[in-house]
């Protein structure tokens, strides 16, 4: 897209605030900018769960000991 993308500027403000943003989108946007969009779909999703199962240090999964 030509010039800066909505969802760039509203990320620009939410996280630098509406000064540092003015000035880095400032800087930013010249004449010629563009920039592209790029939509990830992911096939698979997966849970770490590191409340219930920690990862070992050889790779494996610790399960939390139970009392006896």
């Amino acid at each position: 897209m030509d010039g800066l993308a909505p969802e760039y500027v509203a990320a620009a403000h939410r996280y630098l605030g509406p000064q540092a943003a003015a000035g880095m989108l400032s800087q930013v946007d010249a004449p010629g900018t563009v920039q592209a969009r790029i939509a990830l779909r992911p096939t698979w999703v997966g849970l770490l769960d590191f409340a219930g199962r920690r990862p070992s240090a050889q790779g494996g999964i610790d399960q939390p000991e139970t009392p006896e």
